[in-house]
């Protein structure tokens, strides 16, 4: 930045050099920052940079309390606090600090994590005791369609990827042609709905395969499917396998629906 700015500055580049005035703050992401002697920031300059070197003004705090490992030099002025996380900045004799260098408090970053950590498991918990009681009601007031269902699925595995891949392009135009008139409205809005639900409930078949494959002893039909649910979400907690075993369930599971639904008018005319 050669020439002078009003007002605040947010850059994201591999190199940032402010060689003018900036008459508000400055944030930045960036590999290296560098602030001549013709640099001057009126407030704040903040951010994230492996590598800063000042050799003009901050009129307020320079604040790198989030950049790890930063290598911070100052031989200009700062008239507030500078803010780092790990490495102590390297102050000149040349410079100039108005405050004093405040040392960003790890522990807060700590109990953070622990905390999103906590609100995972709980919302995994939560996910499968639903899943579970779902599964429940489904097995007490429709128990040969659930055992049916999971017939066809677990030993059409490929076939309902297929079909799932073909409802992914197929209901976005059917939702969206339902759309465009008023009538259609509120069946596109409750096919939506449906479908949100669909993908909510697609793991239970899924694991309940997964179950069967642990437990093929199991007289019971609903121990396995409630092991299989918890595995499943034990699993899913990864970041990768999680997505990878989320997406094949939801694809896999709503091409078992997609197919059904294209297999009644068969059915209806066999009848």
């Amino acid at each position: 930045i050669d020439a002078p700015i009003k007002g605040d500055v947010r850059i994201i580049a591999s190199s940032v050099e402010i060689k003018s005035r900036i008459s508000g703050s400055l944030g930045f992401i960036a590999e290296k920052v560098l602030i001549p002697t013709t640099g001057e920031i009126d407030a704040d300059a903040y951010g994230i940079s492996s590598k800063f070197a000042l050799y003009g003004r901050i009129g307020r705090d320079l604040n790198l309390g989030y950049a790890e490992n930063s290598d911070i030099l100052v031989e200009g002025n700062v008239a507030g606090n500078i803010h780092y996380l790990n490495n102590i900045p390297n102050l000149t004799s040349n410079s100039f600090l108005g405050g004093k260098l405040v040392k960003t408090d790890t522990s807060d970053f700590k109990s953070t994590e622990k905390d999103i950590r906590l609100q995972i498991i709980l919302g995994k918990i939560l996910h499968s005791l639903s899943l579970i009681l779902i599964a429940i009601l489904i097995l007490k007031f429709f128990p040969e369609k659930f055992i049916k269902g999971f017939d066809l699925y677990s030993k059409n595995i490929l076939r309902n990827l297929f079909y799932g891949v073909l409802a992914f392009l197929v209901f976005p135009l059917v939702l969206l042609e339902l759309s465009i008139s008023i009538i259609g409205i509120p069946i596109a809005l409750l096919s939506s709905a449906i479908i949100m639900f669909l993908f909510y409930i697609s793991p239970i078949y899924p694991a309940a395969f997964i179950g069967q494959k642990l437990l093929p002893q199991s007289k019971s039909t609903l121990i396995p499917i409630v092991c299989g649910i918890l595995i499943f979400d034990v699993i899913s907690m990864g970041p990768v396998v999680g997505s990878v075993l989320y997406t094949f369930s939801i694809i896999t599971f709503l091409g078992l629906v997609f197919k059904t639904l294209l297999d009644l008018p068969h059915k209806k005319a066999s009848n």
